[in-house]
């Protein structure tokens, strides 16, 4: 059985834990079909690859966009056309296998078992769209157990049918329920459907954060012997721990079978290649060590690739509070300190020509950063990053009358912009200031106003009372007028 992994440069981390727990537990007799891109090289070459192991580069599919979450449940898809058997395995780099495992644990009745289960208010969120994608209502949720065996022909007939590019661009898809639906519902005799209300199978995956009905479940305490006759684990990639426990549970899962060769990876930090020239929004996905939004978690690493000539490294951080202190280092060069004040500060440092991959990193060390409502530090957060070329050692470029004018009147500008920049801050943190006092005369004008009204409501009931009253005893004055002109 072939197995299939599509993976991305900021799990990297987490795929050199799985490939050494299948080569450990996994007797699967097919390749790995890997899903990668081409600058990821210089990361893979680092790992073990499984004899035979095919790659796929993201870069031979230009209908892929900047969304790499979109793009693998589209490649997921795709995967059949690159597989050589009927059957094959689909993971995620974190997944990890904890026990001896192949093919036939997957089966159940010479058929590969898919379970589902009744949609809960998490899992919904994928039912709208996936529905609007197969132009069909879709009854059952078939992302309860991360067992995921696809046949090769029944992935060829969904692909014929629909366009699989209409899940690129749509986050709310589950290419797993599209594929499942359609297997259930056109090719059923191919798998061995389990409910999982009344299950006859139990699966051999377990979920170690992913789990009903928060499916988030991040117990920093939780061991292998919590998941008893499970072979395959799933944690979450964006949990912070994931990379130390899966090497705990592949760990206590050699423990159990020391017999069983395994190369238990080293634990040193993955520098991840990254595109220079791609969004900021974008990297902050892939480079180790941020917040989604740019903010300085831990140490920051990544590496820059393809440098044929040398170049100067620039990012610039914000600096809202006070001011920080770290360390910064580039290639082979030894680390140094620095410290940024309050605003905008840039980390610069020249890398030697040649050098085809550098690696990066930076952490913040003191500082004194606020907290956010999740608890997170927000010492310094991450607002640009590029790469200038440096021109070749003793080579003078001659620099014309015109040129340099050119040249004075950009140093001219750019002092303006930094004194301007500066102006800005100020101007910004004044802002800040009459806002916060603003919003706190409006509650205090709101509270006077509901007070006001509140009274109001008061004297308008006691208005309508004193004109009751008076309403009642006009006519008690007129019944007592009324009888003495009887009398007379």
């Amino acid at each position: 059985m072939d197995w299939v992994v599509v993976t991305r440069a900021a799990d990297m981390h987490l795929l050199r834990y799985l490939l050494a727990s299948a080569e450990c537990f996994f007797n699967g007799g097919g390749k790995l079909v890997l899903f990668t891109s081409r600058r990821d090289r210089h990361v893979l070459n680092q790992m073990a690859l499984p004899a035979g192991t095919r790659l796929v580069f993201r870069e031979d599919f230009p209908e892929l966009g900047e969304d790499d979450y979109c793009n693998q449940l589209y490649l997921k898809l795709r995967a059949h056309e690159f597989v050589e058997s009927e059957h094959f395995l689909v993971l995620d780099s974190d997944f990890l296998f904890a026990a001896p495992c192949e093919p036939a644990d997957f089966y159940h009745d010479g058929k590969p078992v898919w379970f589902h289960a009744p949609w809960d208010d998490q899992a919904l969120r994928f039912r709208a769209a996936s529905e609007a994608f197969v132009g069909a209502p879709i009854d059952r949720f078939y992302m309860r157990s991360a067992q995921w065996v696809y046949t090769r022909s029944v992935a060829r007939q969904l692909a014929e049918r629909y366009d699989l590019r209409g899940i690129l661009g749509d986050r709310s898809i589950s290419e797993h329920v599209v594929y499942a639906w359609f297997a259930h519902r056109y090719f059923a005799e191919c798998y061995h459907w389990v409910d999982l209300d009344h299950p006859d199978v139990q699966p051999i995956v377990g979920l170690v954060n992913q789990r009903p009905p928060s499916y988030c479940v991040l117990d920093p305490d939780v061991s292998l012997d919590e998941f008893p006759g499970v072979r395959v684990l799933q944690f979450w990639s964006h949990w912070d721990l994931a990379e130390a426990k899966m090497r705990e549970f592949l760990q206590a899962a050699h423990r159990r079978w020391p017999d069983r060769p395994m190369t238990m990876p080293e634990a040193t930090p993955i520098f991840v290649p990254i595109d220079p020239l791609a969004r900021l929004d974008r990297l902050y996905a892939e480079i180790r060590g941020l917040y989604s939004d740019g903010w300085v978690k831990s140490e920051v690493r990544f590496a820059i690739v393809g440098a044929i000539s040398g170049f100067r490294l620039c990012l610039e951080l914000h600096v809202p509070h006070g001011s920080v202190t770290g360390s910064f280092q580039i290639g082979s060069d030894a680390a140094r300190d620095f410290s940024l004040e309050s605003g905008i500060g840039k980390l610069e440092a020249e890398v030697d020509a040649g050098a085809d991959y550098c690696p990066v990193s930076f952490r913040v060390d003191g500082a004194a950063g606020a907290e956010d409502g999740d608890g997170r530090r927000l010492a310094a957060r991450l607002i640009g990053l590029w790469v200038d070329p440096v021109p070749p050692p003793n080579v003078e470029i001659p620099e014309s009358r015109e040129l340099r004018d050119k040249n004075r009147e950009i140093a001219r500008l750019t002092a303006q912009l930094s004194a301007r920049t500066g102006l800005v801050n100020d101007q910004y943190r004044r802002a800040e200031f009459f806002e916060r006092v603003a919003k706190e005369r409006l509650a205090a004008m709101l509270a006077i106003r509901q007070a006001a009204e509140e009274r109001l409501a008061v004297i308008q009931e006691k208005n309508r009372e004193i004109a009751r009253l008076t309403a009642q005893l006009s006519v008690q004055l007129s019944a007592k007028t009324g009888s003495r002109g009887e009398k007379h």
